[in-house]
């Protein structure tokens, strides 16, 4: 949701590919655009506009689910930074409550921790199970307060920010990944297990599995590497401490779907040694428009018996159509994955329902259709990643925004290789290995250099920049220096 209370929101200083966005979201602002603007956090009116066409949209649903990340970027220049998150992270939650009034808070998967719910960036001391965490028990107070969170689901969560939800037929495990990311703070002592979570998480798969009951799991910073930059999402330690738990033979079987937020597009991710019978990684797109998206939601259909997720709807509304104006947004259906990709339908069927091994498939046959340009599923994967936003993976289709900076046909297929290969979920070094050495030449984009350089506390957005930066310096021949000069330029000036 990416809010604020009752200050300036933060915005992007740059703004790509002749976006039309705003650099500083001030009171005008606020005035002309009242659901907020591209390349800024928005404001709580589009939560609530986006909370109202959900429940309208949804209505019948087994339960409600958040990725996390309430408060607004930059949240340790909030006045009291944390009370003020504290406070935002209840105000957001409190509307969702009251736009499902008839859900009680057992049916809310609610508190799932986003690098931008805590007093300072990716900031969580790591605490051990003997006394509550501070932090997790100041959020888990005020979602209690707020009726989004029961009295039990508290006090599992203010230890270490995970629990169990029993909802829908379903198990939903929801974990916290602040520590694991490469930009957590403190970053020492770096413990093997913090808060204990894979030994819970492995305990829980374990219970699930002997119940014969079904799993999905949810949480904020996916693993990986984003494809903004490319750069590892997750430290490697626990990357492979992860990947041991999802992809073991008995246990992966037992997690029917796994949901991601923070990077702001609509993405999937395969595990490359996943056992059959596991369910997809599936990234979601954001309600806010920072990094250049229109704001969009989910409704996931799946089986309650098997717990195997059977299709994905997706809606959203186009954020200019609310400039100067205050009628509220027009939330429409935008596209659903069995209607909208032809081979995650034939898997499907054959499957009976969505799979890892149905999605890496889908991934294979998105390459061949950015290679062959005769199916249709990449150019609507392209359309669908920003949620029809102009983006960095139109520029290597076939698209009218190539018009803006005509790539050489090698520097596409480079980009293009580089993303393919980043939807396995692998480390930094296999991901190399995917996309050949050769192509790090000029510049390593995956080397501590774009996480040191940007780790910079007052301006977040910096390291993703200079991440993006290198990623299309490290794909350019010499014909494409002066439109990867131009693509880069913006982000140059801004760090």
């Amino acid at each position: 949701a990416n809010s604020y209370r009752g200050q300036h929101a933060t915005c992007k200083r740059s703004c790509p590919l002749q976006m039309p966005c705003t650099t500083n979201y001030g009171k005008r602002d606020a005035d002309e655009k009242p659901m907020g603007s591209y390349g800024c956090d928005p404001p709580i009116a589009l939560w609530e506009s986006a909370l109202k066409a959900a429940s309208r949209e949804a209505a019948g649903a087994e339960f409600v689910l958040f990725t996390g990340d309430a408060v607004r970027h930059k949240q340790d220049e909030l006045l009291n930074p944390a009370e003020n998150v504290t406070n935002i992270i209840g105000d957001i939650s409190a509307l969702l409550v009251d736009n499902f009034p008839e859900y009680p808070n057992e049916k809310l998967v609610l508190g799932t921790l986003g690098n931008d719910d805590t007093p300072h960036n990716y900031e969580i001391y790591v605490t051990d199970m003997r006394r509550p965490n501070p932090w997790l028990e100041k959020v888990s107070r005020r979602l209690e307060h707020v009726n989004a969170m029961g009295s039990e689901r508290k006090d599992e969560y203010e230890y270490g920010g995970f629990f169990k939800a029993k909802v829908g037929g379903l198990t939903v495990l929801s974990i916290n990944t602040l520590m694991y990311s490469v930009k957590h703070k403190p970053m020492f002592p770096a413990y093997p297990d913090p808060f204990g979570q894979f030994e819970w998480l492995r305990a829980e798969l374990q219970e699930a599995h002997f119940a014969n009951e079904h799993v999905w799991i949810v949480g904020h910073i996916p693993p990986g590497l984003e494809t903004y930059g490319f750069a590892p999402l997750w430290q490697e330690k626990y990357l492979i401490a992860y990947l041991n738990i999802v992809q073991d033979p008995i246990l992966g079987a037992v997690i029917k779907a796994q949901l991601f937020g923070h990077v702001h597009a609509d993405e999937v991710r395969i595990l490359p040694q996943a056992p059959m019978g596991a369910g997809p990684m599936l990234l979601v797109g954001a309600v806010s428009p920072i990094y250049y998206e229109n704001p969009s939601f989910r409704l996931m259909e799946y089986d309650e018996d098997s717990g195997a997720l059977l299709n994905v709807k997706v809606f959203w509304a186009n954020l200019s159509e609310s400039y100067n104006t205050s009628e509220d947004l027009h939330w429409s259906f935008g596209y659903d994955f069995l209607g909208s990709y032809p081979s995650l339908k034939e898997a499907s069927s054959s499957e009976n329902g969505l799979f890892n091994a149905g999605m890496a498939k889908f991934g294979q046959s998105l390459e061949s259709s950015w290679e062959s340009k005769t199916s249709p599923e990449w150019p609507t994967y392209v359309e669908w990643y920003k949620t029809r936003v102009l983006n960095d993976l139109m520029l290597i289709s076939d698209h009218q925004v190539d018009a803006i900076l005509k790539l050489s046909l090698v520097a596409k297929r480079r980009a293009a290789r580089k993303y393919f290969c980043a939807l396995n979920i692998t480390s930094a070094d296999e991901f190399r290995h995917c996309v050949g050495l050769q192509d790090y030449d000029r510049v390593d984009s995956l080397g501590a250099g774009p996480l040191d350089a940007g780790d910079d506390d007052s301006d977040p957005f910096r390291a993703s920049d200079l991440a993006r930066a290198r990623h299309w310096i490290s794909v350019a021949t010499d014909s494409d220096k002066e439109s990867i000069e131009r693509l880069i330029n913006e982000e140059a000036a801004s760090s």
